[in-house]
């Protein structure tokens, strides 16, 4: 999606030294194969120049008719590329072919039609990948039926008209993130995305009661053993929001579970894969949270922060 900010650019950037573990990888990256602004190889290469050692590439699942997801005729180049990289980086970044997998995708693992193939083949669900983060970017608007994005404000400025009222709205994106969380992804991608453009409560109350039950509704669908709960900095990078994804009762209600959390910077820029990280870690801290998660190809692991 395009950012309010402009993306930083592609530059030679030192490595860091004294880096904590959880400083050191991030599993939410978008390249050119979709909406970012920088090839794999270039993220990987910035990457490994940044100090980290791990890297997850989660380019977004096809959608028809949105440009800023992968084509499904691309997805065989994006898997292709991750694992040329991941040969050629092994030993010094360990690197991960992921998903960022659009609630709405799922429709193209159905068949098209009577007697038609789906529009996307089982090697490409969800679960064939290394790791797969579940997001909610799209509703379909009530009236006119069209597919709107969350994310952009064209878009969300369009969905809202559509709505009696906001709480209408965001009652709808929940019930879509609860049966996606139940499908039990390996990260709940940005979890309270619609906070993302509602600014001062332009379009809802984020601390009403209303508004947080439907959340907090959402988050009881997913399984703590099953999923990491995302701290994503990437409406911080774009100049949104002031804090990362998600709000803290949303955190800290995880935490009760026993649920885990990843930080995550969304980056779709080499500039940014580790953007605002040290808020995010605070974040955690605030809610309780002693140690971050990361996924590798050995399993997940604790992060001391």
């Amino acid at each position: 999606m395009s950012a309010r900010r402009p993306i930083p650019g592609l530059d030679a950037l030192p490595p860091r030294p004294g880096l904590a573990p959880w400083q050191r990888g991030t599993l939410h990256t978008h390249t050119t194969l979709c909406d970012g602004a920088h090839t794999p190889a270039q993220m990987a290469a910035a990457a490994l120049r940044q100090g980290f050692c791990t890297l997850g590439f989660s380019g977004h699942s096809p959608l028809p008719g949105q440009d800023w997801c992968m084509p499904a005729a691309r997805l065989p180049l994006y898997r292709a590329e991750v694992r040329r990289l991941q040969k050629k980086y092994a030993g010094r970044l360990e690197i991960l072919c992921g998903i960022e997998w659009d609630a709405c995708s799922s429709a193209l693992l159905r068949p098209a039609g009577p007697g038609a193939p789906p529009l996307l083949g089982p090697e490409y669900a969800p679960q064939s990948w290394d790791y797969w983060i579940g997001s909610v970017h799209m509703l379909p608007g009530p009236q006119s039926g069209r597919l709107l994005s969350v994310d952009w404000g064209p878009d969300f400025a369009a969905l809202a008209a559509e709505y009696p009222n906001g709480q209408a709205l965001v009652r709808d994106y929940y019930q879509a993130l609860a049966a996606l969380a139940a499908q039990k992804p390996g990260i709940l991608g940005h979890f309270d995305l619609p906070c993302k453009l509602n600014g001062d409560g332009r379009v809802f109350v984020e601390t009403s009661a209303e508004y947080q039950t439907a959340a907090l509704a959402a988050l009881a669908a997913a399984d703590p053993s099953a999923s990491l709960l995302e701290i994503n900095t990437g409406a911080m990078a774009r100049g949104f929001l002031a804090r990362p994804y998600p709000a803290q009762f949303l955190l800290r209600a995880w935490r009760a579970r026993g649920g885990r959390v990843v930080l995550t910077a969304d980056a779709h820029s080499a500039g940014a894969l580790r953007y605002a990280y040290t808020a995010a870690a605070g974040w955690a801290r605030a809610a309780g949270y002693t140690e971050v998660w990361t996924l590798q190809a050995s399993g997940p692991k604790a992060l001391p922060i």
